[in-house]
């Protein structure tokens, strides 16, 4: 039987050793596991051994500069300089994809709020993708959000992870996607939505 709960005690080696299962191809190392595992974290378990995970955190900490010098490219000046190189590439006569693509809705206006919060890591073993494991993940730290009186949740997507159409299908809007984010060289698609 599948169960989506908070890690037990003990459980954190475990865990470290799905993270890097879940993320070794894109250059995680145990650094990013520890990082990302301190935040309130789920686990997805069957038969009591966990299969999956998804973790989050408060908008508001370490990687807040990051986020707003993504949340930028939003502006109109921004727009007027990156979506033009867009363009050609989605025409197909391009043959290197700009450093950094703006997918959001010239309409949308997003202001950071002190409860809103970041998903981090989501990972469910190769072995049990596909399995909805991870919108029940996604879905877990949803309803943690709403409680805490988030009015919005970002997330990082790996490009052809298959996260970003997980996150589409729950509601989330594509905002900005880089070329190459990630050590092993992925892209990353960083989502939102308003809750």
């Amino acid at each position: 039987m599948l169960e989506v709960r908070r890690p037990r005690p003990g459980e954190g080696g475990a865990l470290l050793r799905l993270f890097q299962a879940c993320f070794a191809e894109h250059g995680s190392h145990p650094g990013h596991a520890a990082g990302a595992l301190r935040g309130p974290t789920w686990v997805a378990a069957l038969e009591d051994e966990p299969v999956g995970f998804g973790c989050m955190m408060a908008l508001h900490g370490s990687r807040e500069p990051e986020l707003r010098r993504l949340l930028g490219c939003l502006s109109p000046d921004a727009r007027a300089l990156l979506e033009p190189l867009a363009d050609p590439l989605l025409a197909g006569g391009a043959t290197e994809a700009p450093a950094v693509r703006v997918e959001a809705p010239a309409e949308l206006r997003i202001e950071l709020g002190a409860r809103d919060v970041r998903f981090t890591a989501l990972g469910v073993l190769p072995s049990h993708r596909r399995l909805g494991i991870g919108t029940l993940l996604a879905r877990a730290r949803l309803a943690r959000a709403i409680e805490r009186g988030a009015t919005q949740v970002f997330v990082d997507c790996v490009a052809g992870s298959g996260s970003r159409e997980l996150y589409e299908r729950i509601g989330f809007t594509p905002l900005v996607t880089k070329a190459r984010h990630y050590r092993g060289g992925a892209g990353m698609t960083l989502m939102h939505t308003f809750l």
